[in-house]
């Protein structure tokens, strides 16, 4: 290969890869903001008749619970639940959203 056609092989090649990211980039970009857009959004949308169940299992659980006794071989599932069910609530809307027990 002579000086010419490798210089004009070098050439192309970063005519391509300098005008491919000129023209790829900005739609990359649109995309990355819509796709962090529609992610936020989802995070966000909680419908809320599942808050309310949530709440209404929870204060089923803390009565079942607390109708039990310790020794109760029941009781180690129920904590779990009582204790998954509040970990929804504080990650969805926070310490406010825990109904308050007399515990």
């Amino acid at each position: 290969m002579d000086d010419n056609t490798a210089a004009l092989v070098v050439s192309l090649a970063l005519i391509f890869a300098v005008s491919g990211v000129a023209l790829l980039r900005p739609i990359v970009k649109r995309l990355a903001i819509y796709l962090e857009a529609a992610a936020e959004a989802r995070r966000r949308a909680l419908p809320g008749d599942s808050t309310e169940e949530l709440k209404s299992r929870l204060a089923t659980v803390e009565a079942r619970l607390a109708a039990l006794e310790v020794g109760d071989p029941g009781t180690r599932e129920l904590r779990e639940q009582l204790r998954f069910l509040e970990q929804l609530l504080l990650e969805r809307h926070g310490a406010a959203a825990l109904p308050r027990g007399d515990a």
